[in-house]
C-alpha cells in the first residue's frame, strides 16, 4: 500500500503543489543539480521531504562512477544515514 501512496503523491506532484495562497509549483519546479544532469537531485529530495523515509537505502542502475550524472548521490554522499547500491554494467 505504501508504494501506492508514494505513486498517487508523485503523480500529483508532477501536476502541481498547491498551497493555499501560493502560486501552483510543479515537481519540476524544485530540480536542482548536485550531481544529477536534469534537476533531479532536487526533485528527489522534495519527495522525500513529503513523504519521508521509512529505509534509506538507495539503488542506482546505470551508475558509472557513482558522481557523474547520479539521482542518488546527493542522498548517500550527503547524509551518512542513506546507504546505497550502484551498479554498473559497463566494464
Amino acid at each position: 500500500m505504501k508504494i501506492i501512496k508514494i505513486i498517487l503523491i508523485i503523480l500529483s506532484l508532477s501536476k502541481s503543489l498547491h498551497v493555499e495562497g501560493a502560486p501552483q509549483k510543479r515537481l519540476i519546479d524544485y530540480g536542482s543539480n548536485s550531481y544529477s544532469q536534469f534537476g533531479e537531485d532536487g526533485i528527489i529530495k522534495k519527495i522525500f521531504e513529503i513523504i519521508g523515509t521509512e529505509s534509506k537505502v538507495a539503488v542506482e542502475f546505470g551508475a558509472w562512477d557513482g558522481f557523474a550524472f547520479s539521482n542518488t548521490a546527493a542522498l548517500w554522499s550527503k547524509d551518512l544515514a542513506w546507504k546505497a547500491i550502484l551498479i554498473e554494467g559497463d566494464e
